[in-house]
C-alpha cells in the first residue's frame, strides 16, 4: 500500500470493505490480500460486459463478471460482507487465499463447524435408534379358592360394618323420639301437682273472704 493510500486508510472516508484501490490494512478481512468489494463478481468498476454498455458497445464479447474476482470465493458472495468477515474471524482466517479458506468459511457460516467433541456426540444421537418397549407374555388368571374365600370374608366384613353402622344410627334416633314424649309427660305432671295446692289454696281463701263480707262469719 502507498503512502497516500496509508493517509488516506486513515481517513474516516476509508471503508475496509472496499478499501483503498482494492487494498485494505493488514489485520483485516481480504480475498487474495483484496478488499471484499474489490473481488466482487458483480463489481460494475471492473465488469467488461458493463463497461462496454456504458461505452455504447454491443458487448458480445465481453465477459458479464468481474475480472478480478476469483472463481472458487464466488460463493462467499451469496453473503453479506459482514457475516463472512466474522464468520472468517471465528475460524482464524483474515486473507481468504484458497478453496479449503472458502469451505471453512461457508462451514462456519451455515453451522457446520461444531467442536470435535460436539460433532461425535450428534453423530453418537444420530446412530441410536430409539428403542421399542419389551413387553412380557400376558398371564392367564388361574382360579385360587384361597383367595376367593379371603374376598369373600372381606366383603362380608364390609357388608356387617355397613350394617352396624346403620343400626346403631337407627336406635339414636329412635331413642331421641321415646326419649322426649317422657321429658315432656313428666314436665307436665309437675307443672299438674304444683298447681292443685295452689288452685285449692286460692279457692279456700276466696271462700273465707266471701263470709267476711256477705256473713260477717269468720
Amino acid at each position: 500500500m502507498s503512502k497516500n493510500a496509508l493517509n488516506l486508510a486513515q481517513d474516516a472516508r476509508y471503508n475496509p470493505k472496499y478499501g483503498i484501490n482494492g487494498n485494505v490494512k493488514k489485520g483485516e478481512f481480504s480475498i487474495e490480500n483484496k478488499s471484499w468489494n474489490y473481488r466482487d463478481p458483480q463489481n460494475k468498476d471492473s465488469n467488461e460486459q458493463f463497461q462496454a454498455d456504458r461505452r455504447g458497445d454491443d458487448g458480445s464479447a465481453e465477459d458479464n463478471w468481474s475480472k478480478n474476482a476469483k472463481l472458487y470465493a464466488n460463493p462467499l458472495f451469496d453473503y453479506g460482507y459482514g457475516r463472512v468477515r466474522d464468520a472468517a474471524e471465528k475460524v482464524g482466517i483474515t486473507n481468504v487465499n484458497s478453496q479449503d479458506d472458502v469451505d471453512l468459511v461457508l462451514k462456519e457460516i451455515r453451522g457446520e463447524n461444531k467442536p470435535k467433541a460436539e460433532k461425535l456426540k450428534d453423530d453418537f444421537v444420530k446412530k441410536i435408534k430409539p428403542k421399542k418397549p419389551v413387553y412380557g407374555p400376558k398371564k392367564s388368571f388361574t382360579y385360587n379358592p384361597d383367595t376367593q374365600a379371603a374376598f369373600d370374608r372381606e366383603e362380608a366384613r364390609q357388608a356387617k360394618s355397613k350394617s352396624q353402622a346403620a343400626s346403631t344410627t337407627s336406635s339414636q334416633i329412635s331413642n331421641a323420639a321415646q326419649t322426649e314424649p317422657s321429658v315432656t309427660t313428666d314436665f307436665k305432671s309437675n307443672i299438674k301437682k304444683s298447681l292443685k295446692p295452689n288452685l285449692a289454696y286460692s279457692l279456700d281463701n276466696a271462700a273465707e273472704t266471701l263470709r267476711e263480707k256477705f256473713m260477717g262469719q269468720p
